[in-house]
């Protein structure tokens, strides 16, 4: 009887834990996607900066680990990425470092950021795969910030530059 009753408090505790962990991790508002695409992955490689988009990145500002660009149809409310006023130079040099530092296992791709009615808001180029896109209300995005698989070749990879 009384393991039972231990059990079944263990049991409730941990059904508790869970809720609270998932209902601490809800998204705010549709979900949009983040989607690898080649021809949005030539728009970085290429070195062109897209007019009216808005340029933001994560990490180091002259060597960035993500950039993104946002059509000006839409805000990106953030507080994880930097704005950036891009220029042909800013591009360029960020493309530079990109290339000058390969990493075969963990290469660069790119794509698109889509809305939660399937619109596209934005390009991405990142060795970080996996992310989240919410609109918290028509025409606001929010881009989370994106992370590799753990375990992965990227997360190997980002684990050796952090020391």
């Amino acid at each position: 009887m009384i393991m039972q009753r231990i059990s079944f408090v263990y049991l409730l505790s941990f059904f508790l834990l869970v809720t609270i962990l998932f209902t601490g991790c809800v998204q705010t508002g549709p979900t949009g996607k983040w989607t690898r695409d080649r021809d949005d992955a030539q728009v970085f490689e290429s070195k062109t900066v897209l007019t009216g988009h808005t340029y933001y990145y994560r990490g180091n500002p002259i060597t960035p680990e993500s950039i993104i660009a946002i059509d000006n149809n839409f805000t990106l409310q953030t507080k994880v990425w930097s704005r950036v006023d891009i220029t042909q130079k800013i591009l360029d040099d960020w493309m530079y470092w990109i290339h000058t530092r390969p990493n075969i296992s963990c290469p660069f791709y790119g794509g698109a950021i889509m809305t939660p009615d399937g619109r596209k808001a934005g390009i991405w180029y990142s060795r970080k795969l996996i992310t989240t896109v919410t609109s918290p209300e028509p025409g606001v995005l929010q881009v989370y910030p994106p992370y590799s698989l753990p375990g992965s070749s990227c997360s190997r990879h980002e684990q050796w530059d952090d020391r």
